[in-house]
């Protein structure tokens, strides 16, 4: 049975877009270092065990649609958000072009993003062909999916630890709320970690709010709780033929072949695109 390995699209067109800022105004290398970096981090050649059993494993790109359907209750959902770098277009336009050529597989649902669509994978998982669920972004409110031992969060950034299951997130969690105001630890009490569970990091910034998603105290728990959407909004509810006709296409896409990607991405300058990612032999386990 195959691994799947969910990707926040928006999460790596940024940290590619950011890395290459060196090359200022220098499009046509912004592309082509894009399109050949995009197919590394397909190949999983970040992570050493996965690329190594390559033959386990499976890739999907989960896509943010706008507008978001949280904009109908906040209208100012991420709306503090600067402007992103210029090269963001071009790494975009690469990612397009390789998802057209169907040398890459991603889902976009209208009004989902990537969080909803990854949220609504692992909701599924007992009912789709995968053994385990690997989550790879930097977001921390994908923290809230790692449901049970068959889903691990990772990092793609560099923040340790890269690898999270309940316990280091409950690590993660509890740190941040010892560095909070005495009204945020107030309006919600961390719980012992025999209680803990993941899904609390979304109960957690429902209470005290969420800057990043410029989310006020208080927020209701339909707008941050992943495994809780409302009804109307549920992309299980609303596209189930589309999710299920992905993982189709996923299980029939097996991982592009990365020899000769390495020496050719330091050709531009800038080296790799993402930090090498390492597992403990348990978690790279098939």
């Amino acid at each position: 049975m195959n691994n799947l390995v969910i990707i926040d699209t928006s999460c790596i067109l940024h940290q590619i877009s950011h890395l290459l800022a060196t090359f200022g105004d220098n499009h046509e290398s912004t592309y082509e270092y894009s399109y050949l970096a995009l197919q590394w981090v397909d190949s999983l050649a970040f992570c050493p065990q996965w690329s190594a059993d390559r033959e386990n494993f499976r890739v999907l790109w989960a896509c943010d649609r706008k507008p978001y359907w949280r904009e109908d209750f906040e209208p100012e959902y991420k709306g503090h958000r600067g402007a992103p770098p210029p090269s963001l277009k071009f790494v975009k336009e690469a990612f397009f072009k390789l998802h057209c050529e169907g040398k890459l597989i991603g889902l976009s649902l209208a009004n989902q993003e990537a969080d909803d669509i990854a949220a609504a994978i692992v909701r599924q998982r007992n009912q789709l062909p995968f053994k385990r669920y690997y989550l790879f972004t930097t977001d921390s409110d994908w923290q809230g999916m790692v449901a049970d031992s068959r889903v691990t969060w990772c990092d793609s950034v560099g923040y340790e630890p890269r690898v999270r299951s309940r316990e280091e997130i409950h690590n993660w969690i509890s740190s941040k709320h010892r560095n909070q105001s005495v009204r945020d630890q107030l309006l919600w009490p961390l719980p012992d970690r025999d209680e803990f569970v993941p899904e609390d990091v979304w109960s957690w910034k429902s209470a005290v709010g969420d800057p990043s998603d410029n989310l006020p105290p208080g927020t209701p728990a339909y707008l941050i709780n992943l495994f809780q959407p409302p009804a109307e909004y549920d992309p299980v509810i609303r596209h189930p033929e589309s999710i299920q006709a992905t993982v189709t296409r996923t299980l029939k896409h097996s991982l592009p072949a990365h020899s000769g990607l390495e020496k050719t991405l330091h050709y531009y300058g800038v080296g790799l695109p993402l930090p090498v990612l390492s597992l403990t032999p348990g978690m790279a386990r098939s």
